[in-house]
């Protein structure tokens, strides 16, 4: 008999993953196993089943790419600036933190360009 374990995803993800055991013959599951397997959290456990010849198997599955604790992102300086009519704008910056590192790398990208002020008024500035 042959069998794969196909996620639901393997990608980054703040959802539950799905783990489903595809098998070439028909099979029962034992121990309170079953397929599909879903994952609320990083963690692994093993399938325990067997086909119509009584033949025991298992495989062990396991999920670590759920990352559900959103990223901590703080802005240096007010959330809200003034600036006088022409003067240049200096970002202050922001730090970040995050409970999984790889998820963005050991930088946090902020925003580039020049505004001008030649106008008064308000001004958004998004970042990518």
């Amino acid at each position: 008999m042959t069998w794969n374990v196909v996620y639901s995803t393997t990608a980054p993800t703040n959802q539950n993953v799905v783990a489903t055991l595809n098998t070439s013959e028909p099979v029962t599951f034992d121990m309170g196993t079953s397929s599909p397997y879903s994952f609320s959290e990083n963690g692994s456990t093993t399938l325990y089943f067997h086909d119509a010849n009584n033949n025991d198997y298992s495989v062990d599955i396991e999920v670590t790419n759920i990352d559900k604790v959103a990223p901590v992102v703080t802005l240096i300086g007010s959330g809200s600036m003034t600036l006088i009519q022409g003067q240049t704008f200096v970002d202050p910056g922001a730090t970040w933190s995050d409970t999984k590192i790889d998820k963005f790398g050991t930088s946090l990208s902020t925003g580039n360009g020049t505004i001008t002020t030649p106008n008064t008024g308000s001004v958004d500035i998004n970042t990518p």
